[in-house]
């Protein structure tokens, strides 16, 4: 099944969308040796995923089809977490 990522763009959008992904030329992937074992090292997760408990505010779907472009800029703070900045 093939996935759509432009489906929730307007016809100009997604023209301009395919257009600029069309120009990217394919690079090497980064790599860089640890330089200690990885039990030694400070790990963090990065995703673009919606990631939730069960207890957020659910994402605005609804919004984000009328408007792709917006986002939803809301955000989670992880209980107990002293070093999440508020906004």
């Amino acid at each position: 099944m093939p996935i759509d990522s432009y489906r929730f763009l307007d016809f100009a959008s997604r023209q301009i969308m395919k257009a600029w992904a069309g120009r990217q030329e394919p690079g090497t992937v980064p790599f860089t040796p640890l330089p200690k074992p990885l039990r030694e090292c400070t790990v963090a997760l990065v995703s673009t995923a919606g990631v939730a408990r069960n207890d957020d505010r659910p994402f605005d779907q609804e919004g984000e089809r009328r408007n792709p472009w917006w986002g939803d800029s809301s955000r989670s703070r992880p209980p107990g977490c002293r070093r999440c900045r508020s906004r």
